[in-house]
């Protein structure tokens, strides 16, 4: 009978068991699923950022009419506590809003000097018209972090650390009028390759690391009007054949060696081409040729010590530098008679014969070998600097149309003017072998006509070590409107 009850017990016992585990195998997932639910919910809740209106902490300055609201959120003087260490997080911010309901407004903002390290997707708006980031630590952005901006005119992120931009960062459809990237360490933009560009009028990418530009973004780009490439460490361009309709190309500091005759060939509606500071060391002949509108060309301080005789320059012409190449001649054959301001600075040019008379009013030529100047070659110069030179004596020959000449640093010992001279500013500075100012020196000076001062000259004379005597008739039959002695102590 004890052996049958305990047979009768253990069933009962098992099952016992079996009941008392499931309420509380229940109970327990019940429990974990809960603390996963929290986690899950705390987790999600930390990424939940608290409104912040951003005038409560950035400086807003509203125009007169209250159509237009300048934010500006400069480091150190952010409002908040919290933004002591010149952070600042731009997901849960709340752009200003027009009062009126009915109304408009434009935002413009700018951030400069915040530790942003990058751009998140920011919040929407439409009123955003201008977004600048300056001096924010910027290494990386988003995908998407302007894609809620449909009104968005100008973009600037300069004198930050991008390296990089996404491929899609400017896929998508945009309003873009100004878009400024300069100032930072990019070495693609593939992006911009691949960018739709609506309205883009301007694109600043100097100061980067790009070493090559492609057909591909030239073509990307075809639409804009001014495009910024200086120090980019340039030396391979590529315009490709598609004509563009760019208007000023910047590619000063760079490291271009050859400008062929295909080189900007696509670039038919420039009107301004600046090349200085590059390494060019050769010039095709038809170079320009192409660039019918072409007003301003800049070639200084490259390595072109002589340009073809038969170079083609744009009859638009009415500007050209080639200051600092080392040309020991005239550098130009044929030159257009629209050129007004020329720049031969800074080169050993010993004669400035033209073989022509080239109607530029403003002459640099300071800083060459010249003892001469050939005067009637430039019958209409206003403003001619032969400062530095070789001269000896005063030049003649000068034009009627005269009115400032610096011959400053000339080894000339004694100033004499024998022909009439209309000048208005006469600058004799830094003369090493100046000794004397002898009576009736500037007789033959006429003062001419200025917007200050009417029919009278001024003389600027100082640091001219070895002049010690100045004659009492020497300003003698010259209309003077002022005479500036400077550092001579040593004058009788």
């Amino acid at each position: 009978n004890r052996l049958s009850a305990r047979r009768t017990r253990r069933p009962c016992v098992a099952a016992r068991t079996v009941w008392s585990w499931q309420p509380f195998a229940m109970h327990l997932f019940r429990t974990f699923a809960l603390l996963i639910l929290v986690l899950v919910t705390t987790s999600t809740r930390a990424e939940v950022l608290p409104v912040l209106e951003v005038c409560s902490v950035c400086r807003c300055l509203e125009d007169v009419d209250e159509s237009t609201v300048a934010v500006e959120c400069l480091g150190e003087s952010l409002r908040h506590d919290q933004q002591r260490n010149n952070r600042l997080d731009l997901r849960g911010i709340v752009w200003p809003v027009a009062k009126d309901r009915n109304g408009t407004l434009k935002v413009r903002a700018y951030f400069a000097d915040l530790e942003l390290h990058y751009l998140p997707k920011l919040p929407t708006s439409t009123s955003l018209i201008e977004l600048h980031f300056e001096n924010d630590s910027i290494k990386s952005l988003l995908t998407e972090p302007f894609d809620n901006f449909r009104n968005l005119e100008v973009l600037s992120i300069t004198n930050n650390a991008l390296g990089s931009l996404d491929k899609d960062f400017f896929t998508a459809p945009n309003n873009l009028l100004k878009l400024d990237l300069s100032n930072n360490s990019l070495t693609a933009v593939t992006a911009l390759e691949r960018a739709h560009f609506q309205a883009l009028e301007s694109i600043d990418l100097s100061h980067n690391k790009l070493k090559a530009v492609s057909h591909q973004l030239v073509r990307a780009l075809e639409s804009v009007s001014l495009v910024r490439l200086e120090a980019c460490d340039i030396y391979n361009w590529d315009s490709g054949d598609r004509p563009t309709r760019w208007q000023m190309l910047n590619l000063n500091r760079n490291k271009l060696t050859v400008v062929s005759a295909t080189t900007f060939a696509s670039l038919e509606r420039l009107e301004a081409l600046y090349l200085a500071y590059n390494e060019i060391q050769h010039i095709d002949p038809q170079a320009f040729e192409g660039l019918k509108l072409l007003e301003r060309l800049d070639l200084s301080y490259n390595h072109v010590t002589n340009l073809e005789a038969n170079l083609v320059l744009p009859e638009a012409l009415t500007m050209i530098n080639v200051a600092g190449n080392g040309m020991e001649r005239w550098p130009f054959g044929k030159i257009s008679q629209n050129l007004r301001i020329l720049e031969i600075q800074n080169n050993a040019i010993t004669d400035l014969s033209t073989g022509q008379q080239v109607s530029v009013i403003i002459l640099n030529a300071s800083n060459n070998r010249l003892d001469t100047f050939a005067g009637d070659s430039f019958p209409e110069v206003t403003e001619l600097d032969l400062s530095f030179n070789a001269l000896t004596d005063v030049p003649r020959n000068l034009g009627k149309q005269l009115r400032t000449l610096v011959l400053d640093g000339n080894p000339m010992q004694k100033v004499f003017f024998e022909t009439e001279v209309p000048l208005s500013l006469l600058s004799l500075n830094h003369m090493p072998e100046l000794t004397d100012l002898d009576a009736f020196s500037f007789w033959k000076l006429v003062g001419a006509e200025s917007e200050k001062e009417q029919d009278c000259v001024e003389i600027r004379i100082s640091n001219c070590p070895k002049l010690r005597h100045i004659d009492a008739k020497a300003f003698e039959e010259t209309s003077i409107c002022k005479v500036r002695l400077r550092n001579a102590s040593g004058i009788r």
